[in-house]
């Protein structure tokens, strides 16, 4: 398998062209097919390190594909294209998994520019082989650093915070995302420094903020590895008082999966944090298989919905559904809701008609250096949308 090389198959040959332009900028050799026997022959002499698969074509369909790549013991990363449903992409990415393929995604045809160009640094970037000595260097080195995303509420458009989101500037590799460096972290047992310095970072910025007259508040995630560490909200905590805040300025984000891992010992740590006054958002809702009864019973304050929900929700009934329910229980169970990934206008106003209190996404703003922020809300407030009041 050779890192930077991406094979594509798609009937289609205009996309296919598509395809392996978008990919050659963000750094890929590309090679592309329009038969599934091409491919077969392609895979084996090209030797990918990455994939986009076509699901339906003429020929065969590409859960056959996956099951060939399974038998090839493929190491190949894979991003499924498909002009079906959420449900049927859903369907082929668990087979997927289930067949101990490296999944990443599965797209919606006609796919999207920025969409495609977001998981294609991705792939990009999981390609990299970065080593221990390198993560420790970017802790000490300060390389690691937090852009913030506004979030603002759906009812006014009034601005209610933001979300921290570590990025790592590498010097080889330049701008490195989060889903590539934690699971790094997290493996070489470094993860609580991690977390000790996004803590820190956001709490140092909150009071620069509240300084030049900007009452904020700010999530930040944690991973479900400090879920297991019973001094952190006694740490978190001390931030809080060394920068004279109110911890209710600080939200923790747990994921769906990581909160249902020990669900004992991560009722604990969670109940510590309330009791301090921190506010609790579960992250990614509706991705995992959490039980109602846990997420009645765990201290949370706030419900995101996940992104992948969201994209559909103008576009898909059934994502509708989905995103209805979800509101109705968080507001049943007397939590706040928010929506990731919100990036139309029609989206926005489905939100709104749901009663969601909150969102973020591309349509609002990207995620932005702290310097930016105070100038953002300003243009925000300025603009004054009428699609959001």
């Amino acid at each position: 398998m050779i890192p930077n090389r991406l094979l594509v198959v798609d009937d289609e040959a205009d996309l296919c062209e598509f395809l392996r332009e978008v990919a050659s900028d963000c750094g890929f050799e590309v090679a592309a097919t329009t038969t599934h026997e091409d491919f077969k022959r392609e895979y084996r002499s090209f030797k990918p390190g990455a994939l986009i698969l076509d699901l339906a074509m003429p020929e065969g369909d590409g859960i056959e594909l996956l099951h060939f790549l399974a038998d090839e013991r493929s190491e190949s990363r894979i991003l499924l294209l498909s002009g079906f449903d959420a449900r049927v992409r859903g369907a082929a990415l668990r087979v997927g998994r289930d067949l101990g393929l490296r999944m990443l995604d599965a797209l919606q045809k006609p796919v999207r520019i920025a969409e495609l160009e977001e998981h294609l640094r991705a792939l990009a970037s999981a390609t990299r082989q970065l080593r221990v000595e390198e993560l420790e260097r970017a802790l000490d080195a300060d390389e690691l650093f937090l852009h913030f995303q506004p979030k603002v509420e759906v009812p006014s458009g009034a601005v209610c915070g933001v979300e921290g989101l570590m990025r790592w500037q590498h010097p080889q590799y330049g701008s490195i995302g989060p889903a590539e460096f934690i699971p790094l972290f997290e493996k070489a047992g470094l993860i609580g420094r991690l977390t000790h310095r996004a803590m820190e970072t956001a709490c140092r910025q909150l009071g620069l903020w509240r300084e030049a007259g900007l009452d904020l508040g700010a999530a930040v995630n944690l991973s479900p590895l400090e879920l297991g560490n019973l001094a952190l909200p006694d740490q978190i905590a001390e931030l809080v008082r060394r920068f004279h805040l109110d911890a209710r300025q600080l939200t923790i984000e747990v994921t769906e999966s990581g909160a249902m891992g020990d669900v004992g010992r991560a009722a604990e740590i969670l109940a510590r944090f309330r009791l301090k006054g921190f506010r609790i958002a579960l992250d990614d809702f509706g991705t995992g298989y959490s039980s109602l009864v846990w997420l009645h019973r765990l201290p949370f304050s706030e419900l995101k919905i996940d992104r992948s929900f969201v994209a559909e929700l103008a576009t898909s009934p059934e994502a509708g559904i989905l995103v209805r329910s979800i509101v109705d229980l968080a507001h049943n169970l007397g939590l706040e809701v928010c929506a990731e990934g919100v990036e139309t206008r029609e989206t926005w106003e489905m939100l709104a008609s749901l009663r969601c209190e909150k969102a973020q996404g591309y349509l609002v703003s990207r995620p932005l250096p702290a310097p930016e922020i105070p100038q953002w809300i300003e243009d925000w407030r300025r603009r004054s949308p009428t699609w959001a009041m």
